[in-house]
């Protein structure tokens, strides 16, 4: 086995064990509880419909799930394809760059937080991104030898992405461009085979078998479980940076993050050095062949969200942008491979900066939960309740996430929402709920707002308010990234 192959071996091995670390911890959050019951069928007609745009997961989670229900094993299910796709990067960058920009791409997905994050979930990001690789490979092995099949592999690649992650539609355009300006190179220098009408016919079936999910999921956008995005602030320059550097240092949702991840000496030097590495990769992009082509593939679907996201509800959001994620790896590993060869020692100080900066990263986030956890919350009204008590959960249809876990008797409820009198789409009347019967408690579970997403923030302030002053407060409780009230009428 050469040395690049131990390397390499080295790396997914180190990012296997760190999407395996603490994966049973916590309990699925709202989304993954939508996984499951989209997966199963068991969920309601309303997120049947929302989630039919993007089928393949949950197909392939059916048949996963059929072999076993805990959460462990459910989530494994994501850590095999992120895991994975260490593997397809390193494939890609040697293509494009070389071995050493291939390790140094791999290195940086093993180790980003962000990455470790959505591959402990019972959601479909992996898997885009597995299909997202894989369809680019098949796309630079079909022009570099002139294959039919690859052309093939890639089409079926790119159908398989676009079904799990719709979003990802936008790169095939950046393919076709790709295409053209390939094969008039290759007519420019002689060469006698056109791929380009077996590619136009393959994207054109593609096109026509993602159709009818197309119009579905045009059709969802006014779905209520798509609401929550009206409560984003429209995204700038600098978030613009900070989803970049949130890509391979941080899980913290970009609504949620209020800017790049400070959390130390070489966590802020990670951060200040970040922008300039990546914009000597990208001034020296043009002198490689396909180098230039990862760039465009990564930031022009990113910054066509980016743009979108100023007019409309915004899709400039962490787990929607993290296909082009892999992109920004390689450009990042070829940067630091032409530092490296340049001048060896400042190429060994970004290196140390690096696994220093990542060493804090990564601890944060496994000491930092993401999201709520609602096995936790089950366990503790469980607990705690009293025969006769009313469990209401301020969400969407949240009586689905409570109900995966929870084993009691007692009715539970959604808490009214009035979408149609608040811009922000959270605006709760306490006058619909009902009242407790004297005597009775009321549970009132709600998901924590981070600072960082001001809107929500200021709703969810505003409703703790209004709680105290419109019930008696017998037990206000702290679970991870919820609050659980125990109340009386007063």
């Amino acid at each position: 086995m050469s040395k690049q192959c131990l390397i390499l071996t080295a790396v997914i091995v180190a990012g296997l064990a760190l999407r395996l670390y603490h994966l049973n911890d916590h309990g699925l959050f709202v989304d993954e509880v939508y996984s499951v019951l989209v997966a199963t069928g068991t969920g309601d007609p309303e997120l049947m419909q929302f989630d039919a745009s993007r089928p393949l997961y949950f197909w392939l989670l059916n048949l996963w799930h059929m072999l076993g229900s805990g959460d462990g094993w459910l989530r494994t299910f994501s850590v095999i394809f992120g895991s994975a796709n260490i593997g397809l990067i390193y494939s890609l960058g040697k293509l494009a760059g070389g071995p050493r920009v291939a390790l140094a791409a791999a290195l940086i997905m093993a180790l980003s937080p962000m990455e470790i994050h959505y591959s402990q979930q019972v959601r479909m990001y992996t898997l885009g991104t597995f299909f997202v690789l894989g369809g680019t490979i098949a796309l630079l092995k079909a022009f570099a030898g002139g294959s039919k099949p690859a052309v093939i592999t890639w089409a079926l690649a790119r159908l398989l992405m676009v079904l799990t992650l719709p979003l990802t539609a936008v790169l095939l355009a950046v393919d076709l461009l790709f295409a053209v300006f390939q094969t008039r190179a290759a007519r420019k220098a002689g060469g006698g085979h056109s791929l380009l009408p077996l590619m136009a016919v393959c994207a054109a079936a593609v096109a026509l078998c993602w159709t009818p999910f197309l119009l579905i999921l045009l059709k969802a956008q006014s779905s209520p479980y798509d609401s929550w995005r009206s409560t984003l602030d429209n995204p700038n320059l600098l978030d613009y940076l900070t989803l970049l550097i949130n890509f391979t240092a941080s899980a913290t949702p970009l609504q949620e993050s209020g800017g790049p991840p400070m959390y130390g000496l070489f966590a802020d030097l990670y951060v200040m050095l970040f922008p300039l590495v990546l914009a000597f990769g990208l001034a020296l992009c043009r002198r490689e062949k396909y180098i230039l082509w990862l760039a465009l593939w990564g930031f022009l679907p990113l910054t066509a969200l980016f743009i979108y996201s100023n007019f409309r509800p915004p899709l400039f959001i962490t787990r929607y942008s993290m296909f082009t994620a892999p992109f920004v790896y390689l450009i990042l590993g070829y940067a630091w491979s032409e530092i490296y060869q340049r001048k060896r020692v400042i190429g060994l100080t970004l290196g140390a900066v690096y696994i220093l900066g990542m060493g804090t990263f990564i601890g944060h986030f496994f000491q930092h939960p993401v999201h709520e956890d609602w096995r936790e919350i089950a366990a503790f009204i469980g607990e705690h309740e009293k025969s006769g008590d009313e469990i209401i959960v301020w969400n969407y249809h949240s009586k689905y996430l409570l109900g995966y876990y929870y084993k009691g008797k007692n009715r539970i409820s959604d808490l009214q929402v009035n979408r149609a009198e608040n811009q922000s789409g959270l605006l709760v009347n306490l006058e619909l709920v009902p009242p407790p019967k004297p005597g009775q408690r009321l549970w009132i579970i709600t998901r924590e707002a981070a600072p960082g997403w001001h809107r929500m923030r200021e709703v969810y302030e505003e409703f703790q308010a209004a709680l105290e002053g419109h019930y008696k407060v017998l037990q206000h409780s702290h679970l991870t990234l919820s609050d659980v009230y125990e109340l009386q009428e007063p």
